[in-house]
C-alpha cells in the first residue's frame, strides 16, 4: 500500500496545485467576469493606438480621453457654486466700508494713522473684489481654450454640458451683484 501513496501523492499535489491556481485566478476579476473598477482606467486601452499605427509606420496621437470633460465641468461648476457666497459676503464687506466711511468723520480725536488705516483698508476691500473679478474672467477665457482644445482632441456630447456651464458663468460675471471701484482711478493688476 505504501507503494500506492507514493505514486498518488505526486498527483494529488498537481492537482491541488491546478485547483488553487484556478481558484487564485478566478478571484483576479470581478464578480460575474466583469472587469474590477480598479483594473480600468480611461487609458487603460491607449496602447491599441500606438500598436496600430507603429504596424504602418505611422506616429500615434497624443489625445486625451473624456475625462478631461469631466475635469472642466467639475471645474466650472466649483467655481459657479463659489460665485454667489463670495459676492455676498463682498456686498457685507462693501456695505460695512460705507459705513465705516461715513463714521469716521463723526469719530472724537481720530489721528491721521487710524483714517489712513481705515482709508487703506477700505481700498484693499475693494481691490479684492476687482481681483476675483478678473480672475474670474481670466478663468472663463482660459475654460473657453480649453474647450476647443477638447472638441478636436476628443469630440464628445459633453462638451454641450461644458459649453454650457462656461456661458453661465460668464453671464454671472459679467454682471456680477457688486464691484470694487479702484482706488485713485486705478484697477488692481492681476498676474495670475
Amino acid at each position: 500500500m505504501p507503494d500506492v501513496i507514493r505514486q498518488i501523492r505526486p498527483v494529488l499535489s498537481a492537482v491541488l496545485l491546478t485547483l488553487l491556481g484556478a481558484l487564485l485566478a478566478a478571484c483576479s476579476g470581478g464578480d460575474f467576469g466583469r472587469t474590477r473598477e480598479s483594473m480600468r482606467s480611461d487609458d487603460m486601452h491607449r496602447w491599441l493606438g500606438a500598436e496600430v499605427t507603429s504596424s504602418v509606420g505611422l506616429r500615434p496621437s497624443q489625445f486625451q480621453h473624456s475625462s478631461r470633460y469631466a475635469q472642466l465641468i467639475e471645474d466650472v461648476r466649483n467655481d459657479i457654486t463659489r460665485f454667489e457666497p463670495f459676492f455676498a459676503s463682498a456686498i457685507r464687506v462693501i456695505d460695512l466700508d460705507r459705513k465705516r466711511d461715513a463714521s469716521m468723520a463723526r469719530v472724537s480725536a481720530l489721528s491721521p494713522r487710524e483714517r489712513d488705516d481705515a482709508v487703506a483698508r477700505m481700498q484693499e476691500n475693494s481691490l479684492i473684489i476687482q481681483w476675483v473679478q478678473q480672475c474670474l474672467e481670466q478663468r472663463i477665457s482660459s475654460y473657453r481654450w480649453a474647450l476647443e482644445r477638447l472638441v478636436i482632441q476628443a469630440p464628445d456630447g459633453m462638451a454641450a454640458d461644458a459649453d454650457r456651464l462656461i456661458g453661465e458663468l460668464a453671464a454671472q460675471t459679467a454682471n456680477p451683484p457688486v464691484q470694487g471701484h479702484p482706488p485713485y482711478g486705478r484697477a488692481v493688476v492681476s498676474k495670475g
